[in-house]
């Protein structure tokens, strides 16, 4: 399963021409649904300083986590549609939110510009588990339902709907750890507090080069 991450704008892109002619004027702010750290979070981060750097504004980033990102979500809906707030969201979110969250918003309410970037889910364990392969995993989660714990960065996100069809999948029951972002449980699952979890590719691989 892959993440595709959308770049959206609140409001209409139906704006004069002479808007268009005069924008930006000022900074635009950027906001994201999770945490610092993470891979959403780079990833805005290094779009954010390309586009400013096109357009000759500031573009700021705002972290609002929590919630599955749906708090930064109803944020960006909000917004005045001028063009100075844009945010970035999990192509995932969009469908599923209104199931698991009370949201006041619709996907009506938001304009795609594009997608950023496209990033696999990895299944990684700590370094010191006793689990080096997936038929390793398999047969463990298999014998042992509720017993293992996996953390996500937060309800309704690719790695925990992701992490329901591989439960599915073996025939067992995790236990889920949410979070608002993906670093701390990162930097968590590295030290053994989780028996596993379905990471960005960049995270995971950075991790496993340096034997972590």
């Amino acid at each position: 399963m892959k993440l595709k991450c959308l770049a959206v704008l609140a409001g209409s892109l139906l704006i004069s021409g002479a808007a268009i002619a005069e924008y930006p004027e000022r900074p635009i702010k950027l906001i994201i649904g999770y945490s610092p750290g993470g891979a959403a979070d780079a990833v805005a981060r290094i779009y954010s300083a390309a586009l400013a750097d096109k357009l000759g504004q500031p573009v700021v980033i705002e972290n609002r986590p929590g919630a599955g990102s749906t708090i930064s979500s109803a944020a960006i809906a909000k917004a005045d549609p001028d063009g100075y707030t844009l945010g970035m969201a999990s192509g995932t979110l969009y469908g599923i939110d209104k199931y698991v969250y009370n949201v006041s918003y619709s996907p009506d309410d938001f304009t795609p510009i594009m997608r950023l970037s496209m990033s696999p889910l990895i299944l990684a364990v700590g370094a010191e588990s006793d689990i080096n392969t997936f038929p390793e995993f398999f047969e463990k989660a298999k014998a042992n339902p509720g017993t293992m714990f996996y953390s996500s960065s937060g309800i309704g996100g690719s790695p925990q709907t992701s992490s329901l069809v591989l439960e599915n999948a073996i025939g067992t029951e995790f236990t889920h750890v949410p979070y608002k972002g993906g670093a701390r449980p990162c930097w968590q699952l590295r030290r053994g507090m989780w028996t596993s979890r379905l990471v960005r590719q960049h995270l995971c691989c950075r991790s496993a080069w340096a034997g972590k």
